[in-house]
């Protein structure tokens, strides 16, 4: 039987945080296939995503970006009805004097 000593031992703890650093990201990278919503879900997400990008920059006249995106997961705004989001977007912007950044 091989004894493990404090030698071998100290090159894999250098190791360990870039093995948990790629770790971590490969998981919040690439989810696994099982995890994934079926597809009729993923396009009727897809649409109402699409639905709400083009609502925003109709509404505020500005162009959707990686931040807007970002808000919009953070938020849960694909489980809020279509409609209802455009709707507030559209009172938010007939209150608004100036234009919408």
């Amino acid at each position: 039987m091989n004894r493990i000593l404090d030698k071998d031992i100290k090159p894999v703890q250098k190791l360990l945080p870039q093995i948990r650093n790629r770790f971590q990201s490969v998981i919040l990278i690439r989810p696994s296939r099982g995890s994934q919503p079926p597809r009729e879900k993923q396009d009727c997400a897809n649409q109402h995503f699409e639905s709400v990008r083009a609502a925003y920059s109709r509404i505020t006249e500005n162009n959707w970006n990686r931040t807007d995106s970002v808000i919009y997961e953070e938020n849960m705004i694909g489980k809020v009805p279509t409609e209802k989001v455009i709707s507030a977007m559209e009172t938010v912007a007939r209150r608004t004097l100036s234009k919408i950044n």
